[in-house]
């Protein structure tokens, strides 16, 4: 991967920026501060990150682009445990070619370098490698990728980067998908993945994804996947969506998930499982006036039996059980040229081991000339306390507060301040508070022909966590 950027970095220095009729750079960077409380002192963390974002279209060749997203960080104070002062990554570093509609090749797709795929219900990936798609003029889809999975040491990664640390030898992944599509009225695909890690198989597993128009008011669908590996469905979905006016939708259907089967084969934890449920649900959408919407949900989940081992040997179970899930929600704009949003969340999840009500409001104005505000209030009420937050807070407190409060004010039609932050109060965090403050700076500018893209921010920001832990 090291030499495959070096060439990419190479070929993008050399490209005279004349080549490019579309390209954009965006950079940003984030101060943030908080206070960790420990069993013996407290320590102060002060990262410092800095992001840059690269996409420079038609290099010399009608539809090749260069496309690279890094990011860096370095400790100004105390170091957290498990990490080195100074750190970075490359999410995205890869050349992509897409031929052109009306060529021999219209519908294919290339890509090379580091990069995020996708291909059927579950698979998505970050890996080192190769991704090819075609979509034929007769409805022909194919998909096909193989590569090194990185997401696997993405966050704990030092910089400069140790080689070793990649295992390409033992790690890999492989995957892609079939499907074929008949005007707007039918689609339908299956997909594949293989996944190992230290030459172990970690991932092995078979999708399906179908979608059927009878005509423009009804959709029938469904996907899932099966673990070649357990033998057994990891996820499944299917439904009916019915769009009876422009304005009004209902969806009725049914969710199946095996919580254990998400984790890969190769990890320890694969042993310890969620209990699998299955869920029948109904989903609405209502827009009575263009500036008002209402969405309902209502689920009934079933969860099977479980399994605990017990403290001197053999095991309990209990039976399984149903539990009730319901969600309201609201948004409207108002005022002239809608200045205003509001937005109002009430939701209901059950679970075996605890479920919560949650009640969310929102919202959003555009006041004087250039100057906004946004504020954000979310509640929780747990129906029982998390068992590593009764070892934090000695109390019996069960509700979760969060508050965010921010005012923006455009300078100039490409500088704006944004200022505020957040606090509340939780089972974990006896007091949690953040304190933001961003420049941002875009530049638009067309030197050569086509758009160029500049933009820069810089947010510095403060958060307070006294008497929690995380």
């Amino acid at each position: 991967m090291r030499a495959l950027m070096v060439t990419l970095l190479l070929f993008a220095s050399t490209s005279s920026t004349a080549w490019a009729t579309n390209f954009r750079l965006n950079t940003s960077t984030h101060v943030r501060g908080y206070v960790l409380p420990g069993a013996n002192d407290t320590s102060h963390h002060v990262p410092f990150y800095e992001l840059i974002g690269l996409r420079a279209d038609d290099l010399g060749v009608q539809g090749l682009s260069l496309v690279a997203s890094l990011w860096g960080q370095v400790h100004l104070n105390d170091v957290p445990l498990d990490e080195q002062r100074a750190n970075g990554d490359v999410n995205v570093f890869l050349l992509s070619y897409r031929a052109h509609e009306k060529g021999m090749f219209r519908g294919l797709q290339l890509r090379v370098g580091r990069q995020f795929v996708s291909a059927g219900p579950s698979v998505y990936e970050q890996l080192d490698g190769g991704y090819v798609h075609y979509r034929s003029p007769f409805g022909l889809d194919v998909t096909a990728f193989g590569g090194v999975p990185t997401g696997i040491r993405f966050l704990r990664q030092s910089w400069p980067t140790n080689a070793n640390d990649y295992k390409y030898g033992g790690n890999w992944v492989v995957g892609g998908r079939v499907g074929y599509r008949f005007k707007e009225f039918v689609g339908a695909g299956v997909s594949f993945r293989h996944k190992a890690y230290d030459a172990h198989t970690a991932f092995q597993e078979l999708g399906w994804d179908a979608a059927v128009h009878p005509n423009s008011k009804l959709t029938i669908f469904s996907d899932g996947t099966f673990s070649m590996i357990a033998e057994r469905l990891k996820e499944a979905r299917g439904g009916v969506r019915f769009d009876l006016r422009r304005n009004l939708s209902l969806m009725a259907g049914y969710r199946f998930s095996e919580p254990d089967l998400f984790i890969p084969r190769t990890s320890i934890f694969s042993i310890f499982s969620d209990i699998k449920h299955q869920e029948a649900f109904l989903e609405s959408y209502w827009s009575p006036k263009r500036w008002l919407s209402l969405s309902a949900e209502a689920g009934g989940r079933y969860y099977g039996e479980t399994c605990n081992l017990k403290e001197y040997g053999g095991q309990s179970c209990d039976d399984g059980q149903l539990e009730l899930r319901g969600l309201l929600r609201a948004d409207a704009r108002f005022g002239l040229e809608r200045r205003y949003r509001v937005s109002a969340l009430v939701e209901r999840v059950g679970a075996p081991d605890g479920g919560y009500i949650r009640g969310r409001v929102g919202g959003s104005a555009r006041l004087v000339r250039g100057l906004s505000a946004t504020v954000d209030v979310d509640l929780f009420y747990l129906d029982a306390r998390d068992e590593v937050a009764s070892y934090v807070i000695a109390d019996d407190s069960r509700l979760s507060f969060t508050g965010a409060a921010y005012l923006g004010y455009a300078i100039r039609d490409n500088l704006t301040l944004m200022a505020g932050g957040q606090a509340g109060v939780t089972p974990l965090l006896a007091q949690m508070g953040t304190f933001m403050v961003r420049l941002s700076w875009d530049i638009d500018s067309n030197p050569t022909g086509g758009p160029v893209r500049v933009s820069r921010s810089a947010s510095p920001s403060f958060a307070y966590l006294p008497g929690g832990a995380l």
